[in-house]
């Protein structure tokens, strides 16, 4: 997503992922309502919501309290049930129609903060050791 958010600001971001393929299995198992409503504000949601299922109320983290999410201010006061992998997949999509892609196979080695800007270094797929000059590196890894 965030990739698609600076490419739309005219920023070409590289994305690298470790992983060598798509992720197949899922640890998470739904959006909640801010993340719906942040997918409709870019014109996303009709293509999570047709591959998902919604419903008003549910658990969150295994509690036993449900959460009754038609009771919020909000066109989408339900949670949405799209597995992990299949999340992943349609923000990639969208990456590829945003002009980015996906570079699959790369581990980060190290980073080294500058003034001007952070040197980081990747491993490629092939094994060969990357030197690359950025402005910004996120880490969208999770936990």
């Amino acid at each position: 997503m965030l990739a698609c958010e600076l490419a739309l600001a005219g920023i070409r971001p590289r994305l690298v992922e470790r992983r060598t393929e798509p992720q197949r299995n899922s640890r998470a198992l739904t959006l909640h309502p801010r993340s719906v409503e942040l997918m409709d504000l870019r014109g996303l949601a009709p293509r999570f919501l047709t591959r998902g299922t919604t419903r008003p109320g549910w658990h969150f983290a295994g509690l036993e309290t449900l959460l009754d999410f038609s009771a919020l201010d909000s066109r989408h006061g339900y949670t949405l049930f799209l597995p992990q992998a299949r999340t992943e997949a349609l923000l990639a999509e969208r990456a590829r129609e945003l002009g980015v892609e996906v570079e699959r196979g790369y581990e980060g080695l190290g980073l080294t903060e500058r003034a001007d800007g952070v040197d980081v270094e990747l491993r490629g797929p092939d094994g060969t050791v990357e030197a690359v000059r950025a402005r910004y590196v996120v880490g969208c890894d999770g936990g």
